[in-house]
């Protein structure tokens, strides 16, 4: 990782998602690969976070490698729902709603 952040010639870091997603530093990173996926929310946005932290400024690329009719295909699907369903969450909360109450119990 050392090397990775510090060493211009060397251009590449290999991780896995559950392991390298976590307390370390891939600043210097502008694209990650993502060659395999797991159904953990929190592993892929730890991950997609080791090279764009909070208040990065740069572009970051995310690629993901995903063939038709596998079971990648299925979890990507997956964790792109999850996403949906926590910003949807998150806008009802912004808009004064209480996301945790059923639609039929609200007030009007």
């Amino acid at each position: 990782m050392s090397r990775f952040q510090n060493d211009p010639a060397c251009i590449v870091f290999v991780g896995q998602i559950a392991t390298a997603g976590l307390g370390i530093t891939l600043t210097t990173a502008s694209a990650m690969v993502f060659h395999s996926l797991n159904y953990s929310m929190s592993n892929f946005e730890q991950a997609k976070a080791r090279i764009h932290p909070v208040g990065q400024k740069e572009n970051c690329a995310y690629i993901y490698l995903v063939a038709r009719g596998t079971v990648d295909e299925k979890v990507i699907d997956a964790l792109r729902g999850k996403a949906d369903l926590a910003r949807t969450l998150i806008d009802d909360y912004r808009n004064g709603e209480n996301p945790f109450q059923s639609s039929d119990n609200r007030k009007e």
